[in-house]
């Protein structure tokens, strides 16, 4: 291994995404990351986010 370099390791990020269409004009998604709510480390001293996700609807003109 070469002097000032770190391995990552692996990592494991289970997500979910689902999308609904109502209407031509309207539709649903959801979004959920780290479902397994492992953290590790970015870069040394900041972690990643646990848990996280997004939900809304679109609408189109």
């Amino acid at each position: 291994m070469l002097t000032g370099t770190e391995h990552l390791g692996c990592v494991s990020d289970l997500s979910f995404n689902a999308a609904y269409r109502l209407t031509p004009q309207v539709s649903l998604f959801a979004n959920l990351e780290n479902l397994l709510c492992r953290r590790y480390q970015v870069v040394p001293g900041l972690l990643s986010q646990s848990l996280h996700g997004l939900v809304g609807a679109s609408f189109r003109f």
